[in-house]
């Protein structure tokens, strides 16, 4: 079966951020080429290994030949479609659950990451946090059709 985006080229701008960078991983994992541009490096770009990041203050023009995905964070100083987009279309592609909120509410992406494989339901999730008082966290449960894998990292405060 193939994957929804093979073929596609996605180039993100703030791609360094929790929510663009769980999406370039899905994104990759769904079978697209994924690059990327952000204005500083952040935590969540180690979880991005393979992919091509450029840090940079400028702003660069995507790649030609690429579609270009653009934070919040750089609408209006970046050409390309919004987050909103990326993630609409995301999750038009498979049966999809989106569950957002803070910290305290991360039982909730969890515990869908847990059920959801009992289902036989096509899964593919990332959860992103930032626990209080953290200098930098990353969390990712599962990313890939069934699969239940968890990676946990995070930064305390020194």
């Amino acid at each position: 079966m193939p994957s929804p985006l093979d073929g596609r080229k996605l180039w993100i701008a703030g791609i360094g951020g929790a929510g663009m960078s769980a999406y370039a991983l899905l994104a990759r994992a769904w079978g697209a080429e994924v690059r990327g541009w952000d204005r500083t490096h952040t935590p969540y770009l180690e979880q991005l290994a393979g992919i091509d990041v450029e840090i940079s203050e400028e702003v660069p023009s995507p790649p030609s030949g690429w579609e270009p995905f653009v934070s919040t964070a750089f609408a209006g100083r970046v050409a390309g479609k919004s987050r909103a987009a990326l993630l609409a279309e995301l999750v038009s592609l498979r049966d999809s659950i989106v569950v957002a909120g803070s910290v305290g509410l991360m039982f909730v992406p969890a515990a869908c990451i847990v059920v959801l494989p009992h289902r036989a339901i096509a899964t593919a999730a990332t959860l992103k946090a930032r626990p209080v008082g953290s200098a930098s966290a990353h969390a990712a449960i599962g990313i890939g059709e069934n699969q239940r894998s968890a990676t946990t990292r995070s930064k305390a405060p020194a």
